[in-house]
C-alpha cells in the first residue's frame, strides 16, 4: 500500500442497500435508505470493520421527465461521523434514449441508448470511504485507511437477459489519495471533504492519479 513499508493489503467493502420509497403527493416523494457494510482489509474480523450509513433523498417532480433532488447522507466512518448534503436532478428525453441522473457530490450518470440492449455513458463517482486495517503493516500500530478519489468513467452497458447487466468501465482518478492513520487519530466530524478538528498525522505517502478499469455486473430482482 505504501513504498515505505513492507507488505501490502487489499481494501474491501461488503454491504447491503435497504430502502423505502414513499410518495407524499403528486409532486413530492422521498427515498430512505439504510446502508450497513463491512469495510476493511478482511484480514480478520472485528467490530471496527462495521459501518452504518443513512440516506434521505427528497424528489420534486417538475414534469414526468424532469425531477429535482436534495437530501442528506451520513455514515459512521472510521475517523468520525461524516455528513454530506446532496443536490441533484433526473432528466429523460422524450424518446427515452438519453438519461441523466445526477446526485452531487457523490455521483452522476449520463447515458444514451445505442441499441435495444446497449447503452453508452459517462459516470462520476465522488464518494470517499474508510477502511479498518486488521493486518498490521506498521509495527505496534493499529490503523485505518481513508480513500478520497474523484473517478470519471466512460462505459458500455450490455443487457444479457431480463435481469443481468454487464458494464465495462474505463476511467481516470482525479485528486486520488489513500491516507493511513492510527486508530486513535480521528477528527471531531466531517461535512463532505471538510474535516472539523483534524490534527491527524498521516503515516503513508499517497498514490498518484491514474487510469482505472472496472467491470461491474448487476442482477436486478423484479417484483410484481
Amino acid at each position: 500500500m505504501d513504498p515505505d513499508i513492507s507488505g501490502n493489503t487489499n481494501l474491501n467493502t461488503i454491504g447491503l442497500l435497504l430502502g423505502l420509497n414513499h410518495t407524499y403527493s403528486e409532486k413530492w416523494s422521498a427515498t430512505y435508505m439504510v446502508l450497513p457494510k463491512i469495510s476493511s482489509d478482511l484480514y480478520e474480523f472485528s467490530g471496527k470493520d462495521f459501518q452504518l450509513g443513512l440516506l434521505s433523498l427528497f424528489t420534486y417532480t417538475k414534469r414526468s421527465d424532469l425531477k429535482y433532488k436534495f437530501g442528506l447522507y451520513a455514515n459512521t466512518e472510521r475517523y468520525s461521523l461524516s455528513v454530506l448534503p446532496l443536490l441533484g436532478l433526473y432528466y429523460q428525453s422524450q424518446d427515452k434514449k438519453f438519461e441523466a441522473n445526477i446526485t452531487l457530490p457523490i455521483g452522476a450518470d449520463v447515458n444514451f441508448q445505442l441499441f435495444e440492449k446497449t447503452k453508452v455513458g459517462l459516470n462520476f463517482d465522488g464518494l470517499g470511504s474508510s477502511y479498518n486495517m486488521n493486518k498490521r503493516l506498521y509495527i505496534d500500530k493499529e490503523t485505518y485507511a481513508v480513500k478520497t478519489s474523484n473517478e470519471l468513467f466512460a462505459y458500455l452497458m450490455f443487457q444479457l437477459g431480463t435481469s443481468f447487466y454487464v458494464k465495462p468501465k474505463l476511467g481516470y482518478s482525479i485528486f486520488r489519495t489513500y491516507e493511513v492513520f492510527e486508530n486513535n487519530d480521528k477528527v471531531d466530524f466531517s461535512i463532505g471533504p471538510f474535516y472539523v478538528g483534524d490534527n491527524r498525522t498521516q503515516l503513508n505517502t499517497n498514490f498518484e492519479d491514474g487510469a482505472i478499469f472496472k467491470i461491474e455486473m448487476v442482477y436486478r430482482v423484479h417484483f410484481d
